[in-house]
């Protein structure tokens, strides 16, 4: 997955988001599961909506956080993809 750059990133769309001051709240109705999102975290999740790749939505955010060194913002979001897809909250789709 860290080296796709055809893929695209997007929600599961059977998940209930709630966002909760910056923050969001995700359950899984099949499942019962609930993940708590923080603000980057949910900040992602937006930006997986079907239309950018692992590698647009790091570039979106080296912009955002031009402090934050980009091999960390890089390994975040692969970690965070990862475990999200682990869950079945994100799944790589073909365009």
């Amino acid at each position: 997955m860290e080296d796709s750059k055809k893929g695209f990133l997007k929600t599961n769309s059977k998940i209930v988001c709630r966002e909760e001051e910056g923050d969001a709240l995700l359950f899984n109705p099949e499942d019962g599961a609930i993940k708590i999102l923080n603000q980057v975290g949910y900040e992602i999740w937006k930006l997986c909506d079907g239309s950018l790749t692992l590698q647009q939505i790091i570039e979106k955010l080296k912009d955002e956080y031009p402090n934050v060194p980009a091999e960390a913002i890089k390994a975040d979001i692969v970690n965070f993809i990862k475990h999200m897809q682990n869950l079945t909250l994100i799944e790589e789709v073909a365009d």
